[in-house]
C-alpha cells in the first residue's frame, strides 16, 4: 500500500488504526492487540462511552418509566445501535460497560419462544424480528455476554428462520429474502466460533447475496436499490454493497467472480488521492461524526481497500 495513504490512515481513530495494521499491513497480533485496546479510552469509543446512562442504557429518556426506554431508539444513539457500533469499531470484549449495556438489552427485553428478542412491546408478537436478533447477537458475542438465553437462543432462532432461497427477512411472512437482514445475519452468524451448521448456513446466505451479484435483481439484472451502491459510515442496519464486500473480506469468504459488479464500483468511487468519501449518514442524531464535511472517510477507505485486497488475491487458474 503507497506509504502517504497508509500514514493517513494510521492517522485517524484506534478503531481505525487497528483494523488497517492488521488487514492492511500485516502487523504482528502484538502490535494491532495494542490498538485496540485502546479503543474504549479514546477518540469515537470514549465519546460513545461518555454518552451511556447509569444503568447501561444509552438514549433512555429519564422521565419514561418504560422498561423499553433507550433500548431500541432513537436511532442511531440507543444502546441497541450504541452497542452496534461499538462492536464494529472492534471494542475487545469484557468491557464492563458493554456488558452493562448487553444486560439492559437481554434482561429488558422479551425472549420468545422461538428463540429471539423483542425490544419493545406494541403488540402482541408470535416471533422475533430476524434483523434486530442478527444485531442482537453480534453485540452480545462481541462482548462475550454469556447470560440468559445469549448467544445460544439467537443462534437458534436465525438457524430456524433462515428462508428456503438462503438469506433472511425480518418479516417471516415475507417469502423472498432482503439483502438488508440477510447481511446482519451474516455479521451476527460470523461472531460466532465456526462450526458446521453455521457455516453451511452463512454459504446459503452468501449465495443469496451473490445470485444477486450483491446489488442487482437476479430476474431482470436490473439495480434493486441506488442507495445500496452508497458507501456510508458503519451506523445502523442499511445494506450497502461495501458492508457485503467487507464481510467476504474480514471472514476470508472465497472469492467469487459475481461480486465483480460491486467491486468496480469501489474502483470508479476512488478519488486521484487514493482515498473515498462517504455517503450522507442516514438521518438521525449520533454519537460521533466520523470525518469532517467533504472530506474522506477512513473507515469507508479502510473498508475499500480491504474489499479490493480480498478480490485481489483471486485464485489462479
Amino acid at each position: 500500500m503507497d506509504a502517504a495513504l497508509a500514514d493517513w490512515l494510521l492517522e485517524g481513530d484506534p478503531a481505525v488504526r487497528w483494523q488497517v495494521q492488521r488487514d492492511l499491513l500485516d502487523a504482528s497480533p502484538a502490535t494491532w492487540e495494542a490498538e485496540r485496546a485502546r479503543i474504549g479510552g479514546e477518540g469515537w469509543g470514549a465519546t460513545v462511552f461518555a454518552n451511556q446512562q447509569p444503568g447501561g442504557r444509552w438514549g433512555s429518556d429519564p422521565a419514561s418509566k418504560s422498561r423499553y426506554s433507550g433500548l431500541y431508539s432513537p436511532k442511531w444513539t440507543s444502546t441497541t445501535f450504541s452497542l452496534l457500533l461499538l462492536a464494529r469499531m472492534g471494542l475487545p470484549p469484557g468491557d464492563e460497560r458493554a456488558l452493562a449495556g448487553c444486560r439492559a438489552l437481554a434482561e429488558n427485553g422479551n425472549w420468545l419462544p422461538d428463540g429471539g428478542l423483542v425490544l419493545w412491546a406494541e403488540r402482541p408478537r408470535a416471533h422475533a424480528e430476524a434483523c434486530v436478533v442478527s444485531m442482537l447477537l453480534r453485540i452480545f458475542e462481541a462482548n462475550g455476554y454469556r447470560e440468559g438465553g445469549a448467544p445460544g437462543e439467537l443462534t437458534r432462532f436465525l438457524l430456524e428462520q433462515q428462508f428456503a432461497d438462503g438469506g433472511w427477512n425480518c418479516r417471516l411472512e415475507d417469502h423472498h429474502s432482503s439483502f438488508n437482514t440477510t447481511l446482519l445475519a451474516l455479521e451476527g452468524l460470523a461472531a460466532l466460533e465456526p462450526s458446521p451448521i453455521v457455516g453451511e448456513a452463512m454459504a446459503r446466505g452468501r449465495e443469496f447475496l451473490l445470485a444477486h451479484r450483491l446489488f442487482r435483481s437476479h430476474t431482470t439484472g436490473a439495480v434493486v436499490a441506488e442507495r445500496f451502491t452508497h458507501f456510508t459510515d458503519p451506523i445502523g442496519w442499511q445494506y450497502t454493497i461495501l458492508r457485503a464486500l467487507d464481510h467476504f473480506a474480514t471472514t476470508a469468504a472465497p472469492w467469487d467472480e459475481r461480486a465483480a459488479d460491486a467491486i468496480a464500483i469501489v474502483e470508479e468511487r476512488r478519488g486521484p488521492d487514493g482515498r473515498w468519501r462517504a455517503a450522507t449518514p442516514p438521518a438521525g442524531p449520533r454519537h460521533v461524526n466520523f470525518h469532517a464535511p467533504r472530506e474522506a472517510s477512513r473507515w469507508v477507505t479502510l473498508r475499500c481497500l480491504r474489499a479490493l485486497r480480498w478480490w485481489n488475491a483471486r485464485p489462479s487458474a
